[in-house]
């Protein structure tokens, strides 16, 4: 037994140490063996015994236990008890010996059965149990529980997972009871939310014992042993997740100690864990793992002194991962080890935290943010998150991409977004203020936010109206004051003019039940021994009444129930109305759906409205996208729906659908157009959102965002339209041909954005840039497509229906999606682009059933009311026929829409094949041939001159063969002369179009000629403003006036070409072949009002100028109001004038203005009295 015991090891942990002179207690320890339970028993007094000897009485305290004391027993018996037994022995065994444990100073008694051929089990006992096994540390060995950090598991209840590997230890856990208040919140109505379920998870600890460094390409350091075991505590998690004992669990947690002193930089620590962790980053959103912990020994250099840090990386959004570094300071006073963060700008949630603190319970905004991830969206304030994600990946686009073309790139600034919440105060308006995520009391919420993007990095950013629900505050349904909120913030946004974007993630309007009536009614049964016959009536009490009727609660009538001999035995009240005391249980949500119906309507007409669908959304959730019109919508959880599946299959008295997705899926709402975009997760849908907003203005009338272009304006365009086939976005975006060389398009490369591509798809709309400027553009699917249309599984008896469309035509649907993506350009502020090549619409029986005629004239209808430059283009190889000519043309709307054409397209009420079927038939071919072809008009000479009857036929036979054999010839003669009626030339000639433009270079003309209507349309606002009533042509007359007064002061421009521009300006000199066609020129360069690069740099440099003039026409227009309102009433003009002077505060100009006044009433010199000056000219 002595050599067994050997003496005492005197030993200290680094949790423990601390300065001598402050006496605090060392730790002593001691291993002993044993051969069986026999033995222990004998000896053990003998082992207290030694520690007796050594402990340090003058400092121990029994409620501060460090001592520990190790026994290894070693079983070589065949029969092997179980762990249970085991433990019960152990705890029976040390129950008599507690107090001398005590008093010993013993902090755990830990166990160690030696088993042949196996692992040693391990049983810890500890002194704050009352010397009962602690439970956490089953088969650890203490050395190993320290470097796990298990003490850190003690707000919950846990139960290990057995791990085949014996550095990685997996722990389900669940937190310990609490009140439940803790969890709940209260709402509207003395109601509360649902209570959140237990905070369970699994905390995954691994101990790594070698760490080698590995340096691989691009300098990029990594950990191979650090990644492996991560691997593989992975793959414990994901055996312990599916094992039946355990709950679902959420916030899964891994932890990972690298033991061994690494020589590292902090910052490649950094840097590999944020590359392990993406390279994973599926992985762990699938194990629901919420952090990554790595504590780690690193030395900057060999000699440097080691450093003891920690890392967290996290990704509560589950888009945005944050790697948090702090370093390990141990406090010389209390001895206690604090965590520092690294980085002060952004210190991270554990700064100043003790190291070994336990980890908390899911705080509120966790525990929201988890049930939001369950149903498949983002928590609603997190998005704010996102939106500033979203800005870092489109500013980290927007440099690259002038990185790669050698531009000057934007310095992103340091300050993405600023948000400040809208709260409806007591008189139901808004305030902004600044709280902290989840103090909302309602369903919805909304803010005023400010971002700054590359089209908007300064000056104030731009702002938009962010409007969301809050699907974890009762399923995120409508009732009156998430009504409320939501109109005032959709007001807000009409009244500033300022983007209204709407996340949608609900369940529509609010259903309730009076809980305070439901918890007291009574029932009237027909015979109360038998309920199944039915009952009467619902009543309560008069002590009920008395108390709900002082609520408002009910409405009821006094019922008097008699005894058999007609006395009156009880008095009950019966329940007519229930109206309950909370606000928004039944039809007065369905009264505030309308009210943001309506108003969601209104919204898309006054400014640019756009829903992101993140989660489901039902019923009037689901009309408040479509009012909205944009929509983009989340490929998985985000379904629009009307009415759910299984409330459908109720109806319907079977299980017809399986899920909602079924219904109001991507699937459904993408194909149907009711969906612009989709995307796969909520980061993505936010950077569509950004996408979006890029090409429109600030405000509602403001200009647009131009941006610097980095596919320079001059070069031509190189992908060429074929007549046949071929895809009309290649055209428009460019494409990579098969040889890997690039075929620009008519756009800046990578602008182009096609919306409503499941919809329709024989037409193509999006959006684009052309030279920087945001266009919206309207293109032709020139190949067959296939129109599906699903089968219904609430009909048994319908099937999948796939109709094949032809290019070029339009249908019913793509008439629609055409006039559709007009209207929402028309509210965008965006000048719109339409590469026509249409043959005209389709118009079989089936179409005009399906309305073709309707949406035909829709186009027509939002053309005409278009506030932009409309450019209809017909491209190379493109045709414009009969009633698609029509809805297009420039007439529609004169001020806005110019139509052009390439040298190589066509236009005419029918092709050239359908004309010569009509007005060149066979008998005008046969003219035709006799009055060209040399050898029938010999054949005829003969056949007049000749005699003979028996020769005539042989003439006359002569005389067909030759027309059959020249027929298909001349038939085609004939298209060709059909053809030549339709060329560019011609519509020129008839002035149909204004200009004929090659289409190589289609993307220089344009740009200017752009540029040109949209700096005259701003002046042409800016006129109409200051004299209102002003005709379009006078608008011209006035504008080409103070052009020539220009020219005059300038000098006359160059009548063969463009006159000089500024360099200082950026303006190119005009390449030659765009400047004039030999057969076509483009523009008339002697008109100077038809030279845009001359009306742009007039309307550029003579600014001052153009605005003084302006000035002046508001001047002649208020004059003309007063005069015409003095000749209406004289005394009001005076009281009005008189208000005037009232209002001028400088006395001075009061005077001054006075004194203009009298001589203006003074009698002009030779004139009769009465007879006055006017108002000075303006």
């Amino acid at each position: 037994v002595g050599t067994r015991l050997g003496r005492m090891v005197v030993f200290d942990s680094s949790d423990n140490l601390t300065s001598l002179q402050q006496r605090a207690p060392i730790r002593k320890g001691m291993l002993v063996s044993f051969t069986g339970l026999d033995e222990l028993t004998a000896h053990f007094p003998q082992v207290l015994e030694l520690y007796a000897e050594h402990v340090d009485r003058g400092s121990l305290k029994y409620s501060n236990a460090v001592n520990v004391l190790d026994v290894a027993l070693i079983w070589d018996k065949t029969l092997m008890p179980t762990e249970q037994v085991f433990v019960d022995t152990f705890t029976q065994f040390l129950k008599p010996f507690s107090t001398s444990l005590r008093k010993c100073g013993l902090k755990m008694v830990t166990f160690l059965v030696v088993r042949p051929s196996e692992y040693p089990g391990c049983f810890t006992f500890r002194e704050r149990n009352g010397y009962e096994e602690d439970l956490t540390y089953r088969h650890i060995v203490p050395p190993m529980a320290y470097e796990l950090e298990l003490e850190r598991l003690s707000n919950f209840n846990i139960q290990q997972y057995p791990s085949s590997n014996r550095n990685v230890h997996v722990y389900y856990a669940e937190e310990k009871p609490v009140p439940r208040a803790r969890n709940t919140r209260a709402i509207e109505g003395g109601e509360s939310e649902s209570p959140a379920e237990a905070d369970r998870r699994f905390f995954v600890r691994a101990v790594l014992r070698q760490a080698r460094i590995f340096t691989g390409t691009e300098a990029q350091v990594s950990i191979p042993d650090a990644e492996r075991m991560f691997v593989e505590a992975l793959k414990m998690l994901e055996m312990a997740m599916v094992d039946a004992r355990f709950k679902k669990t959420e916030h899964n947690h891994v932890f990972l100690n690298i033991i061994p002193e690494i020589i590292i930089d902090s910052n490649t620590v950094d840097d590999a864990i944020k590359r392990i962790y993406m390279r994973y980053a599926q992985k762990l959103l699938k194990l629901r793992i919420a952090q990554v912990e790595l504590k780690v020994q690193v030395k900057p250099s060999p000699n440097a002194k080691m450093i003891q840090m920690r890392f967290v990386a996290s990704n509560p959004t589950g888009h945005v991962l944050r790697v948090d570094g702090y370093l390990e300071v141990k406090d010389p006073i209390t001895g206690a080890t604090t965590l520092t963060a690294i980085g002060e700008e952004y210190p991270g949630q554990l700064q100043s935290m003790q190291a070994q603190a336990p980890y908390p319970v899911l705080s509120y905004i966790q525990r929201k943010r988890i049930q939001a991830h369950l149903i498949g969206t983002s928590y609603a304030y997190d998005f704010i998150e996102l939106f500033e994600k979203a800005l870092q990946e489109v500013w980290k686009h927007h440099t690259q991409e002038r990185l790669m073309t050698g531009y000057r790139r934007k310095k992103m600034p340091t300050k993405l977004l600023e948000a400040v919440e809208l709260v409806l105060n007591g008189q139901n308006e808004l305030d902004e203020v600044k709280r902290a995520p989840g103090q909302n009391d309602i369903g919805m919420v909304a803010w005023r936010v400010t971002l700054y993007t590359p089209e908007y990095p300064d000056h104030g950013g731009r702002q938009i109206i962010l409007i969301a629900n809050d699907i974890t505050f009762m399923s995120g349904s409508f009732g009156p004051k998430e009504d409320m909120l939501f109109y005032k913030a959709s007001e807000l946004s009409r009244k500033e003019g300022l983007p209204r974007i709407y996340l949608a993630a609900n369940s529509g309007a609010r259903i309730g039940l009076a809980a305070e009536i439901k918890d007291v009614f009574r029932v009237e049964w027909n015979d109360p021994q038998l309920p199944d016959r039915g009952f009467k009536y619902l009543y309560v009490t008069p002590a009920d009444y008395r108390r709900l009727s002082e609520k408002g609660s009910m409405n009821a009538e006094l019922v008097e129930v008699c005894g058999p001999d007609g006395q009156v035995v009880e008095q009950r009240y019966k329940v007519t109305d229930i109206i309950g005391a909370v606000h928004g249980l039944g039809v007065e949500n369905l009264s505030g759906s309308g009210m943001i119906a309506g108003e969601t309507s209104h919204a898309y007409e006054d400014v640019f409205t756009l829903s992101l669908v993140t989660s489901r959304t039902v019923g009037i959730g689901a009309y408040l996208v479509r009012l909205g019109q944009r929509v983009i919508q989340n490929k998985g959880p985000g379904p629009i729906i009307l009415t759910g599946y299984s409330a459908l299959n109720k109806v319907l008295g079977r299980d017809v659908y399986t899920s909602n997705l079924q219904i109001g899926g991507t699937k459904i709402m993408f194909a149907n157009g009711v969906s612009h975009l989709t995307v796969k997760d909520d980061l993505e849908g936010v950077i569509q959102v950004l996408n979006w907003l890029s090409f429109v203005p600030d405000r509602k009338g403001a200009a647009l965002p131009v941006i610097e272009a980095v596919d320079p304006i001059s070069r031509p365009i190189s992908f060429l339209p074929t007549k046949t086939p071929y895809d009309s976005r290649h055209m428009l975006a460019g494409v990579t041909d098969s040889s890997g060389h690039w075929q620009s398009g008519f756009f800046d490369k990578g602008s182009m954005i096609e919306t409503l591509a499941g919809w329709a798809k024989t037409v193509v709309t999006g959006r684009g840039r052309l030279g920087g400027i945001p266009v919206g553009f309207i293109a032709v699917e020139t190949r067959s497509v296939e129109q599906v249309t699903p089968a219904d599984p609430a009909n048994p008896m319908s099937t999948e229906a796939v109709v094949q469309q032809a290019g070029q035509v339009w249908f019913p649907d793509s008439a629609y999606k055409t006039s559709q993506a007009i209207a929402d350009m028309s509210r965008e502020g965006l000048p719109l682009f339409i590469f026509a090549n249409w043959r005209g619409f389709s118009g079989g029986m089936r179409d005009m059933f399906d309305e073709i005629l309707k949406f035909g004239s829709y186009i027509v209808d939002n053309l005409r009311t278009y506030r932009q430059p409309v450019f209809v283009y017909i491209p190379p190889g493109g045709e414009l026929r009969g009633g698609a000519w029509v809805v297009v043309d420039s007439l529609i709307n004169p001020e806005m829409i110019e139509m052009y054409a390439d040298t190589d397209a066509r236009g005419g009420v029918l092709e050239p094949q359908g004309i010569v079927e009509i007005k060149f038939r066979r008998r005008d071919l046969v003219v035709t041939m006799h009055r060209l072809d040399q050898k029938l008009m010999e054949l005829n000479a003969q056949l007049k001159s000749e005699t003979m009857e028996e020769k005539k036929r042989d003439l006359k036979k002569a005389i067909e063969s030759r027309e059959e054999k020249l027929l298909n010839v001349y038939n085609q003669i004939a298209v060709q002369f059909a053809d030549l009626h339709d060329t560019p030339g011609r519509m020129k000639a008839k002035n149909v179009i204004r200009a004929v433009v090659p289409w190589a270079q289609a993307r220089e003309y344009f740009y200017w000629r752009l540029r040109r209507r949209l700096a005259e349309e701003a002046i042409r606002s800016q006129i109409s403003r200051a004299r209102p009533g002003l005709s379009y042509v006078e608008t011209t007359q006035l504008l080409v006036r103070w052009l020539q007064q220009y020219e005059e002061i300038e000098g006359p421009s160059t009548t063969g070409g463009s006159p000089p521009l500024s360099p200082a300006r950026g303006y190119r000199t005009p390449s030659p072949a765009l400047v004039s066609d030999q057969k076509f020129p483009v523009v008339q360069e002697r008109d100077p009002w038809a030279n845009d690069r001359l009306v742009i740099q007039w309307l550029e440099e003579d600014e001052i100028n153009i605005t003084r003039r302006i000035k002046s026409l508001r001047q002649m227009h208020i004059s003309d109001q007063i005069h015409k309102l003095g000749r209406e009433d004289t005394d009001a003009v005076l009281s009005g004038v008189f208000l005037v002077l009232q209002s001028i505060e400088d006395p001075h100009k009061r005077e001054q203005l006075i004194e203009q006044l009298i001589q203006f009433a003074a009698p002009m010199p030779g004139k009769g009295h009465g007879n006055h000056r006017g108002p000075p000219s303006p």
